[in-house]
């Protein structure tokens, strides 16, 4: 499985204004795979019990690849866009760690935070605390330093 077979399976719009969307499985992809699907891969879906081989690390690694190229070309546009230095990142996607170290060592944010809520709701909470403070002058705060560490691990500024 090659990334190029992989890529087509996704919408990469980088000049997407929806920032917290990072790629977009195909709605015609969200499915059980079909026998021509299969073909496409070429061999059938895997059942629980069955090890990885060599060729499912291969799919694995294309869909990495495309993941790392549309978290890329995001990060890369709200870098232009805004010229701000300071990224946080939420959602079940941010917790890429692949992805988020490429964003690191690309450098177009000095500081990146990553919202430890595992799940979509993550963008929610964001959203939340920055309408919060920007339209109702309520104070920032960065939740926590850990985390497992609860109140005693927060963080206001």
């Amino acid at each position: 499985m090659l990334r190029e077979d992989v890529a087509e399976w996704f919408d990469l719009d980088s000049d997407s204004p929806y920032m917290l969307i990072v790629a977009d499985v195909r709605a015609d992809k969200r499915r059980a795979m079909s026998a021509e699907e299969q073909a496409l891969f070429g061999a059938p879906v895997r059942s629980p019990d069955q090890l990885l081989t060599p060729f499912h690390m291969d799919i694995a690694a294309s869909i990495q690849a495309v993941l790392d190229e549309a978290v890329l070309r995001l990060t890369r546009s709200l870098a232009s866009r805004t010229g701000a230095r300071n990224l946080c990142l939420a959602g079940g996607v941010a917790l890429n760690c692949v992805a988020n170290g490429k964003v690191l060592r690309d450098g177009k944010f000095e500081n990146i935070w990553i919202q430890p809520a595992a799940g979509d709701a993550g963008g929610a909470v964001g959203a939340a605390l920055a309408a919060f403070h920007q339209f109702k002058g309520g104070p920032r705060r960065v939740a926590t330093r850990g985390a497992a560490r609860g109140r005693r691990g927060m963080v206001r500024s």
